[in-house]
């Protein structure tokens, strides 16, 4: 199972690009969402729209893919995913792409994607790609939002033979969804698996305040008390291992039982302290 991770490298690089680019494809203001929340950021995927800005895109996504699955495409390898699946439509040039990348870094991985309607001549079927039957299949998508569409992925893996292992996203806003819990998180709750985002809104965030554009940082802080859902980020020192869908192993103890709205209970611990937009305090260890 991939593993969890904070602000990269990678990340920083391509929030960078989106704002330099001649479209910016990061954007700061006032932008009303499909869910009626006035966001001071928008995050435009559709303007990684040249072979140049797809190539910086699907990079940033292959170092996520790495990172958190380090043997995947290679022949020994034995948990991690041996497909890619990407929704129609943004999905199909992303997984096309990844797989091109990660296959330039020595890790051969196949592809595949679902057509919007099954064709009923030649080869037929709702599949486009490699086989997806006995499979360790990968999820690939730009931005998880109410999770209808990648529960639908969700469902084609499944009916086509293969078994969900992780899904990959560009970004996840980390945002509440119906509850205290973000779509991510309710997602990975309810399919037991890992998601990766190759950027996350706290990278944002720590980008915006590590170049000096507070303004910008504040109006995203002030979005983030509000709207954003509770984060727990452990510290790569004291993570043993994340488990999204039932909780987390810390060294030497085990979570007891998981309270998303309002803390952790472990084992001979308790939550010191809460902070809901940037992680836990616990006691002995220091969340970052």
């Amino acid at each position: 199972m991939a593993s969890s991770s904070t602000s990269t490298d990678y990340a920083s690089t391509l929030i960078a690009l989106s704002l330099s680019s001649s479209q910016p494809i990061l954007r700061f203001g006032t932008f009303t969402l499909k869910s009626g929340r006035q966001s001071p950021y928008f995050f435009n995927f559709g303007l990684f729209n040249t072979g140049a800005l797809l190539h910086s895109l699907t990079s940033a996504f292959a170092d996520a893919i790495l990172a958190s699955y380090p043997s995947i495409g290679l022949p020994s390898a034995t948990d991690a995913p041996e497909v890619l699946f990407g929704p129609a439509y943004k999905g199909i040039p992303l997984v096309a792409a990844i797989s091109t990348e990660l296959a330039r870094r020595g890790r051969d991985v196949g592809y595949c994607y679902n057509r919007k309607e099954a064709k009923t001549h030649g080869e037929g079927g709702s599949m486009v790609g490699a086989s997806l039957v006995g499979k360790r299949v990968l999820v690939v998508d730009d931005v998880i939002t109410a999770g209808t569409a990648i529960r639908e992925a969700h469902r084609f893996v499944v009916a086509a033979g293969g078994l969900t292992v992780g899904i990959v996203e560009a970004l996840d806003r980390e945002e509440k969804g119906a509850g205290e819990l973000s779509t991510v998180q309710e997602v990975e709750k309810e399919l037991g698996v890992s998601v990766v985002s190759v950027v996350k809104m706290r990278d944002i965030v720590k980008w915006l305040g590590e170049q000096g554009r507070e303004e910008e940082m504040l109006a995203m802080e002030e979005y983030r008390k509000v709207y954003g859902c509770a984060l727990l980020s452990l510290d790569s020192a004291t993570d043993a291992k994340a488990y999204p869908a039932i909780g987390y192993t810390l060294p030497g103890c085990t979570v007891a039982q998981q309270y998303p709205a309002i803390g952790y209970t472990l084992p001979g611990c308790t939550v010191a302290k809460q902070y809901p937009a940037i992680g836990y305090t616990l006691p002995g260890c220091t969340v970052a």
